[in-house]
């Protein structure tokens, strides 16, 4: 029979915890009972493709979406009013991204735009310029 170590959450009648041996149910192995008698690589790789793959797409797909909207000036524009354009591009996107996060949770829409914008702003500013 194979046995299990586990350690008591709640204290002995002595006032002591202690590390206890109890037999694992129905002849099953720690590994068992610790993965749900599945095998652990297909336990990880589920949990991976299915929790992570999808944040990661969802990531991957907002920075490419988020990277193009202040290229697209530079696309219709000449060099230097594309980058002023960038920036009143990238600027009121942020104040509309930041707008929506408050009218989906908690908050108010035109603060919380202004907040996104007035952190996002320089930013962008900061990134573009010292390129």
């Amino acid at each position: 029979m194979t046995m299990v170590e586990t350690t008591t959450a709640m204290a002995a009648p002595g006032g002591t915890t202690g590390l206890h041996t109890l037999p694992a149910p129905h002849g099953l192995e720690l590994s068992d009972v610790i993965l749900g008698g599945q095998d652990g690589l297909v336990n990880v790789l589920g949990i991976a493709l299915g929790v992570a793959g999808k944040s990661a797409l969802i990531v991957g797909t907002s920075a490419v979406i988020g990277s193009l909207i202040p290229l697209m000036p530079f696309v219709l524009l000449p060099v230097t009013p594309a980058m002023a354009a960038s920036m009143l591009v990238a600027a009121v996107s942020i104040f509309g991204i930041g707008a929506y996060k408050a009218s989906r949770t908690v908050g108010r829409p035109g603060r919380s735009g202004l907040e996104m914008a007035l952190i996002g702003t320089p930013a962008h500013w900061w990134v573009t310029s010292s390129g």
